[in-house]
């Protein structure tokens, strides 16, 4: 915990993701919306931010400062609705804490493998269902990253996703046998599941996540831009700006460096960069590392099963 007579307290910005990037080169005003021990997000203009120690991992949202790991932003005195400036490479917060911007790396997610393919993609899955199989937690959605999995009587969540994940997954195929026609039949199911779940980002809505960022490296970038209209519209309706900031982000195809890391070593089919990944999913967030994995694997079986080899002749 920090000392509270001294002040102010000043740190650089080590990392900045790239969908915020854009709101600290100049000037801007706005308040802290949430504060938790090792991390605190604003809002700057009507975008969001999250700012935290140096432990925080890279993501499109995200700052990662000089702060020691062990700070505690909520014992050291910040409040939610303090002040917040951008000005002359500085973030201001309140009156105790200064951000320097200066050397500041842009972060963006390392690009896929050039080399992927259909028989990587399938022995990728096969390697991330073995290194996850103990792993993966009751809680949240991650139990339907493995085939013909049913949730237990008191697994709450993944109860009530169960029809909605399904309703998608027939959506997608039938969006990927028919590419060019624009299929909306079965995004209704968005609408139950985007807020299911707690927490500051739902379960449901980190694996709609997943499957937009799959979608996005599939190169499928008019099938995702359909399912983001209605997650959108759903995300504005349950006015949870931090959750529909981070699913702007997965639109576009961005989300928390160890989700990349594990769909990039999935899509390459490397069995031991998946085996050392599992551990950076695991501490995504309560539950949510896991959800956005199950998303992905969806729109990775889906697309496996529509998109068949070629018959030999």
């Amino acid at each position: 915990m920090m000392n509270n007579q001294s002040a102010p307290f000043e740190f650089t910005v080590q990392r900045c993701g790239a969908t915020v990037w854009p709101l600290f080169q100049g000037q801007g005003d706005g308040r802290v919306v949430a504060v938790f021990d090792s991390s605190f997000y604003v809002e700057i203009d009507g975008h969001y931010a999250c700012i935290g120690t140096e432990a925080l991992d890279a993501a499109p949202l995200n700052l990662t400062t000089s702060a020691p790991g062990a700070t505690d932003w909520r014992a050291s005195g910040l409040c939610i609705n303090a002040k917040v400036g951008v000005s002359d490479h500085t973030i201001r917060v309140g009156r105790r804490f200064h951000f320097r911007l200066t050397n500041t790396a842009r972060w963006s997610p390392e690009p896929l493998p050039a080399d992927w393919n259909r028989e990587r993609i399938a022995h990728g899955i096969s390697e991330f269902r073995r290194a996850a199989e103990v792993r993966i937690p009751d809680e949240g959605l991650g139990l339907y990253i493995n085939e013909g999995t049913a949730p237990r009587e008191n697994q709450i969540v993944a109860t009530v996703a169960k029809v909605p994940i399904a309703g998608l997954c027939e959506w997608l195929t039938n969006s990927f046998h028919s590419p060019n026609s624009k299929i909306t039949k079965g995004l209704r199911w968005v609408y139950p599941l985007t807020g299911t779940g707690p927490g500051l980002t739902p379960s449901g809505g980190d694996f709609i996540g997943g499957m937009m960022i799959t979608l996005r490296a599939l190169g499928e970038t008019e099938i995702c831009h359909r399912l983001w209209i209605p997650t959108k519209r759903c995300a504005l309706e349950i006015d949870n700006p931090i959750a529909t900031a981070h699913l702007e982000a997965a639109f576009e195809g961005l989300a928390n460096s160890g989700v990349h890391r594990m769909l990039n070593a999935i899509m390459a089919g490397l069995g031991e960069e998946i085996q050392d990944a599992v551990n950076d999913i695991d501490g995504i967030g309560h539950t949510s590392g896991w959800d956005a994995m199950a998303g992905i694997i969806a729109v990775l079986e889906v697309w496996l099963e529509t998109h068949l080899p070629v018959p030999k002749t």
